[in-house]
């Protein structure tokens, strides 16, 4: 059975982005094929990696997230991927990582996972190392006493922007399309059972902040400013 001209109209289009070499011609011709079909899983795929290669990152992964929401790959392993790899470029280290771990929980032996994987861990290592080198100076800096104890945390939708999305305008968007109610009672259920406090803030080390006005300062773990942000998976 032959291929449908509309499948066969979009196929042609996906082609010639590839092909092209002008960077505003293979985008057109990418959004050529989404003009006809918005959804297109390969048109969408190829449009993000050419936001990356332009450093186009938060582009980039508008795109792979609009293949991952809709659950419209049996193998979203690659998209995961090339989300990742792109996560790393903005400093997203511990989503990067989590997809990371999705990717080889699929294919354990994907060489280039495996040492995305690596990279990313060698990352948090350094980090932990820097952080740890340096705590007791920025204690000794804000002195023995300086103590942080307030709650002031930040707003619901400010926290779940934070947790979940690359910047507030991709929050905003799907905040109009209702999808963020179960996100933001679980995020008020843990401010409510202060179980998201400076104890439990990746500005936090050894019970010292290391970010923002209160960096070098002991804190309550009780407490929490509008810096906030979780602990972030490892």
């Amino acid at each position: 059975m032959s291929e449908d001209p509309i499948s066969k109209a979009v196929e042609k289009w996906i082609q010639a982005g590839r092909a092209e070499t002008d960077s505003c011609r293979k985008m057109h011709y990418f959004n050529m094929a989404l003009d006809i079909q918005p959804h297109n899983v390969k048109a969408l795929n190829y449009k993000g990696i050419h936001y990356h290669q332009l450093g186009q990152y938060h582009d980039a992964i508008r795109c792979y997230d609009a293949i991952l929401r809709g659950g419209r790959v049996s193998n979203p392993a690659p998209v995961q991927y090339n989300k990742a790899i792109t996560l790393r470029k903005i400093g997203e280290y511990d989503v990067a990582l989590v997809l990371i771990k999705r990717v080889l929980k699929h294919d354990p032996e994907n060489e280039q996972a495996l040492k995305a994987k690596k990279e990313l861990e060698n990352i948090f290592k350094q980090q932990e190392q820097s952080f740890s080198s340096g705590i007791t100076r920025m204690s000794e800096s804000r002195g023995a006493d300086a103590m942080y104890a307030e709650w002031d945390p930040p707003a619901i939708s400010t926290l779940v922007s934070r947790i979940h999305y690359a910047d507030w305008g991709t929050y905003k968007r799907q905040q109009s399309f209702g999808v963020d109610d179960i996100k933001e009672g679980v995020v008020r259920d843990k401010l409510e059972s202060h179980a998201y406090c400076c104890g439990s803030c990746d500005h936090s080390l050894q019970g010292i902040c290391r970010y923002g006005k209160t960096k070098g300062m002991r804190f309550s773990e009780r407490a929490i400013c509008k810096r906030f942000r979780p602990q972030k998976l490892r």
